[in-house]
């Protein structure tokens, strides 16, 4: 598994007062394989914040961490990425 998902895994975030942009890479250094991904937070009404990411490459479950794919998602969260 750690083929496919990775040796190491850096992660950072911003926030700029009003929207958070989050950024994941995961990277296994043996056979180039891994992950990235970008998420984004925007404030909807009260404490509801909108939030959008995109995810490409191996490990995002368990059950296909050997099959690399790329998924988009948008929904509601209800606190802040940071």
């Amino acid at each position: 598994m750690e083929d496919y998902v990775g040796n190491y895994e850096f992660s950072a975030g911003y926030n700029d007062g009003q929207f958070e942009y989050g950024f994941r890479l995961n990277h296994a250094i043996e056979t180039g394989r891994g992950s990235a991904e970008v998420s984004f937070s925007f404030p909807l009404w009260g404490k509801f914040y909108g939030y959008a990411s995109v995810f490409t490459g191996y490990g995002e479950s368990l059950i296909d961490y050997n099959h690399k794919q790329t998924r988009f998602g948008l929904g509601i969260a209800l606190n802040n990425l940071l």
